[in-house]
């Protein structure tokens, strides 16, 4: 007999009957899963490396959004007179010294020789021609003298190394003076196009104001919804208690009504907090930043400010 030999084979099938099946239909069963699970296979294979090149993908894109955050990053070079420099010594006394700041999302990094300062820092904007910059020497001094801080003065424009230093000698001062170092790509449109780091500073005080503005616009958005409200209802119940007035009194207080209502219209549209339009930015130096310890950004101060707000508030950051 030629061909392949047919073998019956008992087993029970899934009623518990018992059944043949021969070794041909055994032999094509087995193909057919093998063929089956090849495909599976192949098909599991396709679909994990297509999720395998989607997740590189992502990576990249990824990669590509924290280098471009790396890049929003900015360091800034200064020349600094440091040392005892003060009227009487000149500037023979006073030493150099590099200092680099580096922005970064909620503060900087600021360094003095390379080395990195591990106290509170407090930046003192100045120009060398400023008579409001001149009120605060003295104050600055005395702050200069605690422990808790570091006081920068950090001039608007770049003066030479030996300028530096006889300025700081002319007015007595007793902190690290900066001189800022530009570069070639130095905005001109900047704000403070002598001094980037000011310049930055600024347009991050520009969006503290917006945001901050938009927030007391909201919430008196609010209260005078609620007010409206009040007088709404406080009107309604006083024109119930008054309906028994003589209705030429009530004429009279209706056309004196009607006739402060332009004024008091206007005034309320003066008065009431606006959406800016622009952003503000440092209005006049000296300008006056305060960090904690790990140069996150704390308080700005601008105008006149008295030596014990200053105070106050390093020491409040310095515990």
């Amino acid at each position: 007999m030629t061909g392949a030999k047919m073998i019956d084979i008992k087993r029970f099938d899934r009623e518990g009957s018992l059944a043949k099946v021969s070794t041909r239909g055994l032999t094509k069963s087995l193909i057919g899963g093998l063929i089956k699970g090849l495909a599976k296979t192949l098909i599991n294979r396709a679909f994990f490396g297509a999720c395998a090149v989607l997740l590189a993908s992502f990576a990249l894109t990824f990669s590509g959004c924290f280098d471009s955050k790396k890049e929003e990053s900015r360091a800034y070079t200064f020349n600094a007179a440091s040392g005892g420099a003060n009227a009487a010594s000149g500037a023979n006394s006073a030493t150099s010294k590099t200092y680099s700041i580096e922005t970064k999302e909620k503060g900087l990094i600021i360094k003095a020789n390379n080395k990195e300062l591990d106290s509170a820092v407090f930046l003192a904007f100045l120009a060398k021609d400023c008579d409001a910059c001149d009120a605060y020497y003295e104050h600055l001094n005395h702050l200069a003298n605690s422990d808790d801080v570091v006081i920068l003065g950090i001039l608007d424009a770049p003066l030479s190394q030996q300028e530096l230093q006889v300025f700081k000698a002319q007015k007595n001062i007793a902190f690290d003076v900066l001189s800022p170092v530009l570069k070639a790509s130095a905005d001109s449109s900047a704000p403070f196009p002598q001094n980037p780091l000011l310049s930055h500073l600024a347009q991050e005080k520009s969006a503290r104001e917006s945001i901050n503005a938009n927030n007391i616009f909201a919430t008196d958005s609010v209260a005078s919804a609620d007010s409206s409200e009040n007088a709404s209802a406080e009107s309604s119940e006083n024109a119930n208690i008054d309906s028994g007035v003589d209705s030429g009194i009530n004429s009279s207080a209706t056309n004196a009504t009607d006739s402060i209502a332009p004024n008091a219209s206007a005034t309320d549209t003066t008065n009431a907090p606006t959406t800016p339009t622009a952003a503000r930015s440092i209005r006049a130096l000296p300008y006056f930043v305060l960090y904690d310890k790990h140069h996150r950004f704390y308080q700005d101060y601008e105008g006149i400010v008295p030596e014990e707000i200053f105070s106050s508030d390093i020491a409040q950051i310095a515990h």
